[in-house]
């Protein structure tokens, strides 16, 4: 595989997305760059352009990032990071790296999977969120995102244009349905606030006005509070009774838990951020719905 390097020259804007040049073996790189509001980024490093998408390997560092993809095309996507593992803390065994460096197409998230250093150089990416964590759990994130990376897709492979555009049409009502559902379960929770251990669901509790009383964990992944601020939170739960905590299924919750059993064993509503490699982003989002109203 023939390898190119992208540069900021070649950074264009998501609302009219570059055409990308190519001959009959050679992707010319292009990075893309979406709105900063949204702080979405897509960049194509390189590609080998010779096989139709369906006999291209996707591969997707993460599960909802395959979801994304597959909203978009109907070819199955693989996922690099294994069942219940923590992203934060993965790396890639050198039989993944071998298999990335016969993919056909990586697709990433950097501001969530950045530890991973072992990804091949010469490995063709798009980079939808470089700067924002866990941005597909906002449908508004998406509601940016899949029009650019369909774009995209469709440079890429022309042949699956009609199919691409007919599921881009769809998935955006489905979104859209999403959103909806979303507002509406958490608007349940913004009397009371919440607790979360894990900053995952911060970006969208603060889109959508839910207060944050506190987290439990600081910027430095999986690094609990001491003692003394989890006094300090204690003190704030028993002042707000009202308010939830939020686990995540993906981390320790140690200092949740404590905080639930010095306070008349108050439930934790664990939330799932990744899901599982083949579930679509509707069934992730839809299960956190549920999860939320029926608390």
């Amino acid at each position: 595989m023939a390898r190119l390097l992208c540069n900021r020259a070649d950074t264009i804007p998501v609302e009219s997305p570059k055409k990308v040049n190519f001959n009959s073996k050679l992707l010319a790189a292009t990075r893309l760059s979406c709105k900063k509001k949204a702080g979405l980024a897509i960049f194509l490093l390189s590609l080998f352009f010779s096989l139709p998408l369906h006999a291209v390997e996707i591969i997707a560092t993460l599960p909802p990032l395959a979801a994304i993809v597959q909203m978009l095309n109907d070819e199955p996507v693989s996922c690099l990071l294994p069942p219940g593992s923590d992203p934060h803390h993965f790396q890639l065994s050198p039989r993944q790296v071998e298999k990335l460096n016969r993919a056909g197409l990586l697709i990433r998230s950097s501001k969530d999977d950045h530890g991973w250093m072992q990804i091949p150089a010469n490995t063709p990416v798009i980079d939808i969120w470089p700067e924002e964590n866990h941005a597909w759990l906002n449908p508004d994130n998406l509601l940016v995102a899949l029009p650019a990376v369909a774009g995209q897709l469709i440079s890429l492979f022309p042949d699956r244009k009609p199919v691409i555009e007919a599921n881009l049409k769809q998935s955006m009502d489905d979104i859209d349905r999403i959103k909806s559902g979303l507002h509406k379960a958490l608007s349940t929770l913004q009397s009371g606030g919440v607790m979360m251990q894990h900053p995952s669901w911060r970006s969208v509790f603060d889109a959508y006005d839910i207060p944050i009383l506190s987290v439990l964990e600081s910027a430095r992944h999986g690094h609990e509070y001491g003692p003394r601020h989890l006094e300090k939170a204690l003190k704030i739960l028993k002042k707000h009774p009202d308010t939830v905590l939020i686990g995540d299924v993906r981390h320790s919750n140690r200092s949740l838990e404590w905080l639930a059993s010095h306070s008349n064993n108050k439930k934790i509503l664990f939330l799932d951020v990744l899901g599982s490699c083949g579930d679509s982003w509707v069934t992730l989002m839809q299960q956190n719905i549920s999860r939320i109203s029926e608390r």
